[in-house]
């Protein structure tokens, strides 16, 4: 069981280098009081020695939310406010406030309260001994029985298809360092797989036990249609932490697969045909052997297609990192 300490005051950037933390709060979809969030964590953060800058970045349809947030800018130099267009979500609310951050550090919290405040400091603490990016594992969940159900299946896929074991990716509550934030592209619902782009464009990652806030019980059970999105958002990610540079190994197995069911169903109908003279006017099977066969030539050729069209832009984008090693 984890030993839960006393925060130490933990060391901040020089003065008049723009704040130590930038707070990102993306109030989209299923939110809490924006100005309540505030109150909790920015004392936790002042508690700890650390100054720090609020991002706001707001649906622009949550026009309550938003006057609320102004009301509080007027109130607090350190609060700034972002409008995105109504649907864009999450992922591009994350980017815009990345954007904008000052902070030497950058930390995303969801727009409801998930964890303790008092436990931020174990992921600032987290950087400082060297990580690049730190993600929050609630833990003990104290939320009902059917999510930590719903999250243990759903990290099992991950680990499953990306070969990155993490147990609670969905926690909102993460720090990063400037780099990490400028760095990752995200849209749509990646957001989610945050960590896995980052362990693929070669950042240390680690995850750090904090007690979950006891507010954080309510059931959440999706309709159908999220859980569909959801997998085929992982299998995104599958491809993007996979085979982003190696198009030709995906759509290339793939299509080697099916053109050998094709060509095995063409083999046996040939055999059957010359050996034992049987008629094919009345098989479907022949129409099911030459469609794989066709079916596995044009997978295969997307996967070339897209080897040519990387060798031929790839110098242009530069997707990776190098750091120096010093002794």
């Amino acid at each position: 069981m984890t030993a839960f300490l006393e925060p130490p005051r933990l060391a901040g950037v020089p003065a008049g280098e723009g704040p130590d933390i930038s707070v990102v709060v993306p109030v989209t979809g299923i939110h809490d009081d924006p100005v309540a969030l505030y109150e909790l964590f920015a004392p936790e953060l002042a508690r700890i020695g650390r100054s720090c800058e609020f991002l706001f970045v707001m649906d622009s349809e949550l026009r309550e939310e938003a006057a609320r947030v102004a009301e509080l800018k007027s109130r607090c130099p350190n609060v700034s406010a972002w409008k995105i267009g109504r649907g864009f979500g999450e992922g591009i609310a994350l980017t815009v406030g990345f954007r904008h951050a000052r902070g030497r550090t950058v930390l995303t919290l969801n727009p409801y309260v998930q964890v303790e405040p008092s436990e931020v400091w174990r992921l600032l603490s987290a950087l400082d001994d060297g990580a690049d990016l730190a993600i929050a594992r609630r833990s003990p969940r104290v939320d009902s029985g059917f999510s930590r159900l719903q999250s243990s299946v759903f990290h099992l896929a991950v680990c499953a298809m990306t070969g990155v074991r993490l147990h609670d990716i969905s926690c909102g509550l993460r720090a990063m360092t400037s780099e990490v934030a400028r760095s990752l592209r995200l849209y749509g619902d990646q957001h989610r797989f945050l960590p896995l782009l980052a362990v693929r464009d070669g950042f240390r990652v680690v995850e750090v036990p904090v007690r979950q806030s006891s507010r954080e019980r309510r059931w959440r059970v999706f309709t159908p249609a999220t859980y569909v999105t959801r997998l085929l958002d992982l299998l995104t990610v599958f491809f993007l932490t996979r085979f982003t540079k190696r198009p030709l190994r995906f759509f290339g197995s793939v299509g080697l697969a099916i053109g050998m069911a094709g060509f095995g169903i063409c083999l046996y109908l040939s055999v059957i045909k010359f050996v034992w003279e049987v008629s094919l006017m009345q098989r479907p099977l022949l129409l099911l052997g030459v469609l794989l066969l066709v079916l596995g030539i044009q997978t295969g050729s997307i996967g070339l297609l897209g080897e040519m069209l990387i060798f031929t832009h790839g110098q242009q984008s530069q997707d990776y990192r190098a750091e120096e090693i010093v002794e």
